[in-house]
């Protein structure tokens, strides 16, 4: 980042610099550095943030995938015991039909 000397307005380079190359002053206390220094903490904290919620969200669809999932299963299953249940009943009755007519 490049920000200007308090002292005597030469340009510093903070990426490189850790003093003004012309006076020597140090910069530490520097206003704009710090409004910089908290701006880009703010950043990090709110690329942080975002993906945290992505992972939140992901976690959401997640649940909800394996909830559907659950619910698709027990219907299935439901309809192989009503299946069952039934041929069961259609055998019974054409065993009984035919010990009758027999």
């Amino acid at each position: 980042m490049k920000i200007y000397c308090d002292y005597c307005g030469t340009q510093i380079d903070t990426d490189k610099d850790i003093t003004c190359p012309h006076c020597g002053a140090a910069y530490a206390d520097d206003d704009e550095l710090k409004t910089e220094q908290k701006r880009q903490e703010r950043q990090l904290l709110l690329s942080d943030l975002d993906e945290k919620m992505r992972k939140v969200q992901e976690q959401e669809i997640m649940k909800e995938f394996e909830k559907h999932r659950k619910e698709k299963n027990l219907e299935l299953i439901g309809k192989v015991i009503v299946g069952a249940v039934s041929l069961g009943l259609v055998i019974y009755v054409m065993i009984r039909v035919g010990s009758i007519i027999g």
